[in-house]
């Protein structure tokens, strides 16, 4: 109860660029393959319910009998939960996988 995630100021621009770059990137119908069967552990990019943009996340929990799927977005230190049956989880692209977490746990 007692972290919170920030990111650095440092490195905004260059994380903006990337962020502005990923957006653009699934704009393309044919670059959105959804996650049907999730795993724990795994890294995805998923819709933030607040704002309904994508971002990366990593699976945190799955409740098969209510279709829903606890994420953790990597780059905000944020959680959702959704609905797996509303196509709100994509299979991740290396391209954005391996580039590195923003968030940054205090």
């Amino acid at each position: 109860p007692y972290c919170f995630y920030a990111q650095l100021i440092s490195e905004i621009s260059t994380f903006s660029q990337f962020e502005k770059t990923m957006q653009e990137y699934l704009l393309e119908p044919k670059n959105l393959v959804y996650l049907q069967k999730p795993q724990v552990g795994q890294m995805c990019i998923a819709k933030y319910t607040q704002d309904e943009a994508w971002y990366r996340a990593i699976v945190k929990e799955i409740d098969t009998e209510l279709m829903k799927v606890c994420v953790f977005f990597i780059d905000y230190g944020n959680e959702d939960t959704l609905d797996m049956n509303t196509n709100s989880l994509l299979y991740i692209n290396d391209q954005f996988k391996d580039y590195p977490s923003m968030g940054i746990k205090c």
